[in-house]
């Protein structure tokens, strides 16, 4: 961004100091990204997670994963103690 053309400093512009050509830089990306968080999808911002008592839509998914895990182990011990069932031999 600061590559840019009406970033430069010109003869004219001599003037103008570096922490006001810094402001208009993150003025200008700040602007960027609020156009293209406008085309994002509502569930993939972390508010929406927040909401949801995540920080983040990987906490999220992880915490889905270890839950799957969890509920798979017991019905295999389940199924283990079952009469109708042979033992299955320990994985672990």
């Amino acid at each position: 961004m600061a590559n840019r053309l009406e970033h430069q400093r010109s003869s004219e512009s001599l003037h103008s100091s570096h922490k006001g050509v810094s402001r208009t830089i993150r003025a200008n990306k700040r602007t960027e990204a609020e156009i293209r968080n406008e085309s994002t999808e509502p569930d993939k911002r972390r508010s929406f997670w927040r909401e949801r008592g995540f920080s983040r839509q990987s906490q999220a998914a992880s915490l889905v994963t270890s839950t799957v895990s969890e509920i798979n182990e017991q019905a295999m011990i389940k199924k283990q103690r079952s009469a109708d069932w042979p033992l299955v031999p320990d994985l672990g």
